[in-house]
């Protein structure tokens, strides 16, 4: 979020640890550069180097990570679609591979500066206590990816199309927990063009249908959200904070959040769910429907096609 605003403000950043010299020097003449293959359209192309873009990763980890376990390939995705992990699979534990040590540093990478692999992590992280085979090897798969893509970070840029303003999107996978049938909560929110906050984990409760799970999705981004508009308020007290978008692909979702009336549906639903409705009321939250190809949020509750996760994954990451 810091990041976010020091760039659309042209602002130093002062930190420690990090390595932050391109954000804080002045370039004494102009320097251009020719774009690398990859970049579509415009390889090729001589750009003049500018510092309105601020990009944040952790490559060298990444690639240190894949040296430390051997990696020398990667995948495309980071969980295929088709991976289905079981809480009652037959094979043995497999206690001879360091599952908890490779998890934990993946779990870092994926809450830094990785959504991309966030719902791969957190399908992984669940078999902590007792991992066999399988599960050894898709957190391996994982690191593949990672180490195949290590030089992508999230890029906050100066003007972005959507204005300086926050922007939330909410999805949820209903009851995809095989053995208590939880679903799985799954929230970003973007500002400056990248994401600022991202969260990919199994709700606390049963929900009894797709809108509800969908709902208590939505309000675990707008608790979010509220937390990163008072880091906002604090930083930029003379800056007005707009109605906030937060986007949601059921319609029954939306209804639920705007208008405060119980039906035989929704009556049993926990009041403390319905405190955004207040702050739809309020005009402090505005809930959006958009169709569900571009709810951006879908790739943090389920693995998915390569073509839908490389979709979400630019956007979110502002690698386009």
């Amino acid at each position: 979020m810091l990041a976010a605003l020091a760039c659309e403000l042209n602002h130093d950043l002062y930190h420690f640890d990090i390595e932050q010299a391109i954000e804080h020097s002045e370039l004494g003449e102009d320097v251009y550069m020719r774009l690398p293959q990859g970049c579509g359209a415009l390889s090729g192309m001589i750009v003049k180097l500018g510092k309105s873009l601020l990009t944040i990763s952790q490559q060298t980890f990444t690639d240190e990570l894949a040296a430390e376990y051997g990696v020398v390939g990667g995948r495309s995705v980071p969980m295929s679609s088709g991976v289905k992990l079981s809480d009652f699979d037959a094979d043995e534990v497999a206690t001879e591979f360091p599952f908890r040590e490779l998890v934990g540093s993946l779990m870092w990478l994926a809450t830094q500066t990785r959504p991309d692999i966030a719902n791969a992590v957190r399908a992984v992280a669940r078999y902590c206590a007792s991992p066999k085979l399988v599960h050894w090897n898709a957190a391996m798969d994982i690191l593949g990816y990672a180490r195949r893509t290590s030089h992508f970070g999230i890029s906050f840029q100066r003007g972005t199309v959507e204005g300086f303003s926050l922007q939330g999107y909410a999805d949820a996978d209903f009851a995809s927990k095989a053995a208590d049938r939880r679903s799985v909560s799954g929230g970003i929110v973007t500002c400056g063009g990248g994401a600022v906050s991202w969260f990919s984990r199994t709700q606390k409760c049963v929900t009894l249908s797709t809108t509800e799970a969908e709902y208590v999705a939505l309000g675990d981004v707008v608790k979010e959200i509220l937390f990163l508009r008072q880091i906002w308020r604090f930083t930029l007290p003379q800056v007005g904070m707009p109605c906030i978008p937060v986007f949601e692909d059921i319609q029954g979702v939306i209804q639920l959040a705007q208008n405060p009336i119980s039906n035989s549906n929704s009556k049993h639903i926990n009041v403390r769910h319905h405190f955004l409705r207040e702050l739809v009321e309020r005009k402090e939250i505005s809930v959006i429907h958009v169709p569900s190809p571009y709810q951006r949020a879908d790739f943090l509750t389920k693995s998915l096609s390569k073509d839908a996760f490389e979709s979400h994954r630019d956007f979110v990451m502002n690698l386009a």
